[in-house]
């Protein structure tokens, strides 16, 4: 079985409805490069994904980092919280990866991708 990008985006939104937990195995086939860089052959990569809900902060500083000024009129329709309005923490799916298939540690994510969360 092989995924396309496809398959794998319906995969990922399944496992963002609910926090569902899921084990991808990703499978090469044919003549691709292998991790030594040698082609021939095929192996398998199971990734352990769990799409967790979360309560993110869109406004961490509660500024307008880019533009380095408070919140105009247009922005606090978005940040503002109160009737009719989410406020600047909401939830999300957050997509963790685990180190394996117990789904109790979390594999480290690199400094250039602390953006993404936890």
């Amino acid at each position: 079985m092989q995924f396309t990008r496809r398959d794998m985006l319906k995969l990922g939104a399944l496992a963002g409805l609910g926090g569902t937990a899921v084990a991808l195995p990703l499978l090469g086939k044919g003549n691709h490069a292998t991790a030594s860089g040698s082609g021939g052959g095929s192996r398998t990569r199971t990734y352990f994904i769990a799409a967790e809900d979360v309560l993110w902060n869109y406004a961490p500083q509660r500024r307008n980092v880019i533009e380095g000024k408070p919140f105009d009129d247009t922005a606090n329709v978005f940040v503002r919280r109160g009737p009719g309005r989410i406020g600047f923490r909401y939830h999300k799916a957050l997509y963790v990866q685990y180190t394996d298939a117990t789904f109790r540690t979390k594999v480290r994510r690199s400094a250039q991708n602390q953006y993404l969360g936890c």
